[in-house]
C-alpha cells in the first residue's frame, strides 16, 4: 500500500498520518460456535485475517481504533486468540480494553452477544463502553467473562435496567407487507403506514414523510415439504421445530409425507413415554451411523432429532 494514491476503482487511499479512527469486525465464522465446520481450511483462513486488520492498525496508527467479534472469540482456543490479539495490540504502544456488549441494549430487535476491543495511542484518552439504553433478557445480558481464574467486566454499572424498553421483532417487522412464496421483486411499496417509533426511525431516516420503498423483502423459492413445516409450527412464543406434529400431510400434486420412525434406543434420553423409543438412527445407541437410517420426506427433519444431541437440541432452530 505504500505510495500507492488510488485503488483499480480510483478510490482514493488514505496515507500514513491521515488515519485518526479504524472501526472493523474481522470474518468471525471460525470462531463462531454456530460453525460446526470451524476448524476447516476455510474457516481458518477467515481467522487469519484477524492478522491483517492488526497490520492495518500497525501502519497506519490511527489514534484509536474498535475490533468486534463474536463472544466466542474470547474463549476460542482457551482464549489464546485473544490473549495473542491483546499482546499485539500492547506491544505496538496502544492502551487497549475489552467487554462483552449486548446489542439488544442499543436498540436492535435480537439477541447479539459481541467482543469489542478498543483501544487509544499514547497520549490519547481510552474511551468507556456505553451504558445499556434499552432493558434486556437478563439471560441474555450476562456480559461477564471468564479467563483461566479471572473474571472479566466492563465499566457499565447497570445491567439489570435501562431507561427505555425492550425493541421487539414486532417493533421491527409489524409493517412489512406479506409476500407469498418465492417472492423476488427487489423493491416494493409499503401497504401501510409506520407502527412503531422504530419503523418510522427505518422509513424515515430524514424526517422526510414521503412515500417510503421497501428494498430487498423477498423469499427464497421453498419447497412445499418445507412450507408445510413452516405453516406447522406454532404461533407462539419459544416455539420451533420440537413443536411440529409427527404426522403426514397431503401435499399438492398428489405427494404425501410419512411419519418419522424412531427406531433406535437413545442411550443419552432413554426412554419416551410408555417406553416409546427416541433414536433415529444406531449412533444413538453409541454405534456409527447407518447411512440406511436416514428419512425423507418427513415433517419432522430426520437430521434435526439425528444430531440433536450434540447441538442442544438445536434449540430455537
Amino acid at each position: 500500500m505504500a505510495g500507492e494514491k488510488s485503488n483499480s476503482k480510483n478510490q482514493n487511499i488514505p496515507q500514513k498520518g491521515e488515519v485518526d479512527f479504524i472501526c472493523g469486525g474481522p470474518p468471525c465464522q471460525g470462531f463462531s460456535g454456530m460453525n460446526r465446520f470451524n476448524s476447516g481450511q476455510y474457516s481458518l483462513f477467515k481467522n487469519s485475517l484477524i492478522v491483517s486488520f492488526l497490520s492495518y492498525i500497525d501502519f497506519y496508527r490511527p489514534k484509536y481504533f474498535v475490533m468486534e467479534n463474536v463472544r466466542n472469540f474470547v474463549s476460542f482456543k482457551r482464549s489464546m486468540v485473544l490473549k495473542l490479539t491483546l499482546r499485539c495490540i500492547t506491544r505496538m504502544g496502544y492502551q487497549c480494553t475489552f467487554g462483552i456488549l449486548q446489542a439488544g441494549n442499543f436498540g436492535v430487535p435480537q439477541t447479539r452477544r459481541r467482543l469489542i476491543i478498543m483501544a487509544a495511542a499514547p497520549g490519547e484518552k481510552l474511551p468507556l463502553y456505553p451504558e445499556p439504553i434499552h432493558v434486556f433478557n437478563r439471560r441474555s445480558s450476562s456480559l461477564t467473562v471468564q479467563i483461566g481464574t479471572k473474571k472479566f467486566k466492563t465499566n457499565c454499572k447497570y445491567d439489570e435496567s435501562a431507561p427505555m424498553r425492550t425493541v421487539t421483532v414486532y417493533d421491527a417487522w409489524s409493517d412489512l407487507p406479506e409476500i407469498p412464496n418465492g417472492a423476488n421483486d427487489e423493491d416494493i411499496i409499503y401497504k401501510s403506514k409506520p407502527i412503531t417509533h422504530l419503523q418510522k426511525l427505518l422509513r424515515y431516516p430524514d424526517n422526510r414523510y414521503a412515500e417510503s420503498i421497501l428494498s430487498d423483502h423477498i423469499c427464497k423459492d421453498m419447497s412445499p415439504l418445507v412450507q408445510a413445516r413452516m405453516a406447522l409450527i406454532p404461533i407462539c412464543e419459544g416455539s420451533d421445530w420440537r413443536d411440529l406434529p409427527n404426522i403426514t400431510v397431503q401435499l399438492p400434486e398428489g405427494l404425501k409425507t410419512s411419519k418419522l420412525l424412531y427406531t433406535h434406543h437413545d442411550i443419552k434420553n432413554g426412554y419416551g413415554p410408555n417406553g416409546a423409543l427416541r433414536g433415529v438412527c444406531t449412533c444413538a445407541s453409541g454405534d456409527k451411523c447407518d447411512p440406511q437410517d436416514r428419512q425423507n420426506n418427513t415433517i419432522i427433519p430426520w437430521c434435526l432429532p439425528h444430531t440433536g444431541n450434540r447441538h442442544n437440541n438445536w434449540a430455537g432452530l
